[in-house]
């Protein structure tokens, strides 16, 4: 989930209460949900990044439990937004995790800070780390349009949404 600060930006035509929801408000809303129907099997983590990558868990993936959802759930309710977007970062931890299986992102934008920021290169990493792992990535675009998220996808196998 990208928490960069442009994150903090209003989803137009949608609210929290009554004020205008901003997209991590959204982001959030579509992360509890997902974490709340995950099939009863799943393992499961969370990866925020903005100028860096924080995980929820750090000791690996979480099972499928009602206590590990009910953790996971408040410290979401407790992510905030600041800073610049390491897409090419987040990914690179998500790969170093031997059961990832299908990684979801979750971005409003495209990479501005890590060890890359260049859309075509991080698209030909991710595809050579990919090749033997056939990860799916389904990448979500929180108020835009990018290509990075749409090449992730289609590349391996995986949909993109357009939330707007």
């Amino acid at each position: 989930l990208d928490v960069s600060g442009s994150m903090l930006e209003a989803m137009y035509g949608r609210k929290v209460g009554k004020r205008p929801a901003a997209r991590i408000d959204i982001a959030k809303q579509e992360l509890s949900a997902a974490i709340a129907n995950l099939e009863p099997q799943a393992l499961f983590n969370i990866l925020v990044f903005s100028n860096g990558v924080e995980p929820w868990r750090k000791d690996g993936m979480a099972k499928n439990t009602e206590a590990d959802r009910a953790e996971a759930l408040q410290w979401i309710e407790r992510l905030g937004a600041a800073g610049g977007t390491n897409l090419y970062d987040s990914l690179a931890t998500a790969f170093k995790e031997k059961d990832v299986d299908t990684i979801f992102v979750m971005s409003d934008g495209e990479p501005t800070v890590g060890a890359q920021i260049d859309p075509h290169r991080i698209r030909s990493d991710i595809a050579e780390w990919n090749e033997h792992r056939k990860i799916k990535i389904h990448t979500i675009a929180v108020g835009g349009n990018f290509e990075i998220l749409e090449w992730l996808a289609q590349d391996s196998g995986g949909k993109h949404t357009q939330m707007r």
